[in-house]
């Protein structure tokens, strides 16, 4: 977390006075492990699986930390459910939308 807290902090530093920050694809902490069932079901070419030489393994978040973070900076924010069609992983991602308070 504290990468993700040093992220965000940068994203605030960076963003000009009441600027917007869209943060997309944010894998879902409450919905991990139906994530990782729905992950397993996949079914992925080996030649693909081996030229990257590692398992991928993503960091799942809880939508309260970004509230919580934020909040520390007097910042509000939006989070949405994904909902792109044809993308499998959607439902197990949200969004977050926030503007700088600067």
């Amino acid at each position: 977390m504290s990468y993700a807290k040093k992220a965000l902090a940068e994203f605030i530093r960076v963003c000009k006075p009441r600027g917007g920050v869209f943060i997309g694809d944010i894998p879902d902490a409450e919905k991990q492990e139906e994530s990782l069932r729905h992950r397993q079901k996949i079914v992925q070419p080996p030649e693909w699986r081996s030229s990257i030489k590692a398992e991928l393994h993503h960091q799942y978040y809880q939508k309260e930390f970004f509230h919580e973070f934020l909040g520390t900076k007097g910042i509000k924010c939006r989070i949405t459910q994904q909902d792109i069609p044809e993308y499998g992983n959607s439902p197990f991602r949200f969004n977050v939308v926030f503007r700088n308070a600067k």
